[in-house]
């Protein structure tokens, strides 16, 4: 008869545990929904970019990539990004995708702009500058310099 209630004791415990673990996991989920805000911006090509990604001002992270989707009819790539709360980001920045280096995982950087006007939630940034790979940049090199 012990061993009865002492495994119902440790059942309990262990679905109390449990359920207190989803609790916090969608807290933070719901908390971390509502600190941020939403930019669109369109590349031909991201590299390897991933969700998750940093998103960066002047080397300050101020966001990360919510999500990258493959647009259907004209084959360039949304990005989806999820933008701090009083982060104002001029509508005259430009987005580009850059590595800091070798090895790191490429990131989103905003240069800011001068513009008065600021982007809203959903808008899109249009000016973006597509991923250039460490070859293509060393191909330009080259090319110019045999073509001089």
């Amino acid at each position: 008869m012990k061993n009865r209630t002492l495994e119902f004791i440790f059942g309990i415990a262990i679905i109390a545990i449990t359920a207190v673990f989803f609790v916090y996991v969608l807290l933070i989920t719901l908390n971390n929904t509502f600190k941020t805000y939403t930019l669109n911006a369109t590349f031909n090509n991201i590299g390897s970019l991933t969700t998750g990604a940093k998103v960066l001002i002047n080397g300050f992270e101020v966001g990360n990539v919510g999500e990258i989707k493959l647009l259907p009819n004209t084959y360039k790539i949304q990005v989806v990004m999820n933008i701090n709360k009083g982060v104002d980001i001029p509508k005259d920045s430009v987005l580009s995708i850059q590595a800091a280096g070798f090895f790191d995982a490429p990131s989103l950087a905003f240069r800011p702009g001068n513009s008065s006007q600021f982007f809203k939630a959903n808008e899109m940034v249009s000016d973006t500058r597509d991923w250039v790979s460490l070859e293509d940049k060393i191909g330009d090199i080259f090319f110019s310099i045999t073509n001089n």
